[in-house]
């Protein structure tokens, strides 16, 4: 393995192939063309009408794109930790889909669709999948170094058979993580990381309170169980309690930051909520990404891009199959310029 490029013409370098790699993918005029008229869609995401393929498809894409620009660090630095957690996040959505197979079978099929399963990740044994509660499946998880913690998410299932809060966090435990390694990172990356984790981090927080008042209405200690905290967070612990206990979704409380205050203003729903959020989330992940003679900021926005654009692709293939008109199909899509 190559160590941590530190010097800026190896660390620029390796920026350059991120904006080569990023110039060629589909988002900015690309994305609008593929809404307009379909074309413009560079493969994978053609040729996909099931939404679930295109899914798994831009899942594998990105994953062996972060493995080798993972490759091209010293994974035992601060800084390769740091993208490599990037790509346990696809090894904690195949367990997302193990955690509702214990709560509801799903058919054989349908389970293989949702399922990534690349060779870049942690392999799970097929018998996961004949698990019929948390324990036994907790039981067949590979000796990954973040067992510990996944097993106690799954032991919980049994216990409380709560589907949004086991996923919840699931989502939780990656965020924390992915906080801490941020905050570690070189000076170089630090900044950008920092800022990117923190924000998602907050979405999170943000979409498990809006879609709590919403839909499931669990009482604010067991909302509060379920928030990520971190040093890289906008929120305070007051900003944590008020969204807690929050009970209607058209209201922010005045603890939440100004900056969520102002993007959700007028949003009705969590639906409506979350394409804002990403918006912003995008927004500041191109401004690192773009930022003069700061490569290291491209190297730590990178990932957040990728995951906007495998985002973009599998709803793309969605909207497609459905027929959608191009505005439809544009509103479904973060990021998406208009004409």
């Amino acid at each position: 393995m190559n160590g941590f490029p530190s010097t800026p013409a190896s660390l620029g370098g390796l920026a350059a192939r991120l904006h080569a790699r990023w110039g060629r993918a589909l988002a900015g005029p690309d994305l609008l063309k593929a809404v307009e008229d379909g074309s413009g869609i560079p493969p994978p995401a053609a040729g996909f009408p099931n939404p679930a393929a295109a899914q798994k498809q831009a899942a594998v894409d990105t994953i062996a794109e972060l493995a080798d620009l993972a490759s091209r660090l010293d994974r035992d630095s601060a800084a390769g930790a740091y993208l490599e957690w990037h790509l346990l996040r696809f090894w904690l959505e195949d367990l997302g889909v193990l955690l509702r197979h214990c709560l509801e079978p799903l058919p054989p099929a349908e389970l293989q669709a949702l399922l990534i399963a690349s060779p870049d990740l942690p392999p799970l044994p097929p018998e996961l999948w004949q698990a019929r509660t948390g324990g036994a499946a907790a039981a067949l998880l590979p000796p990954v170094a973040c067992r510990p913690a996944v097993v106690a998410i799954f032991t919980e299932l049994d216990r409380d058979r709560d589907g949004f809060g086991a996923a919840a966090r699931l989502d939780r435990f990656f965020l924390e993580e992915l906080a801490a390694r941020a905050a570690a990172c070189p000076e170089a990356l630090r900044p950008a990381a920092v800022e990117l984790a923190g924000l998602q981090l907050d979405i999170f927080n943000l979409g498990v309170a809006l879609r709590n008042a919403a839909w499931f209405h669990l009482p604010p200690d067991r909302v509060r169980g379920l928030l990520a905290a971190s040093g890289c967070s906008r929120m305070t612990p007051a900003a944590l309690d008020a969204l807690a206990e929050l009970a209607d979704p058209r209201r922010l409380p005045r603890e939440i930051p100004s900056l969520y205050r102002r993007t959700l203003d007028g949003a009705a729903s969590p639906e409506m909520a979350e394409p804002r959020l990403l918006e912003l989330l995008l927004a500041r992940a191109r401004r690192r990404f773009y930022a003069l003679h700061r490569p290291g900021w491209s190297v730590a926005a990178y990932p957040v891009l990728r995951q906007v654009e495998r985002l973009n692709r599998t709803r793309l293939a969605e909207g497609m199959r459905l027929g959608l008109a191009p505005e439809a199909l544009r509103n479904l899509l973060v990021g998406a310029p208009y004409p």
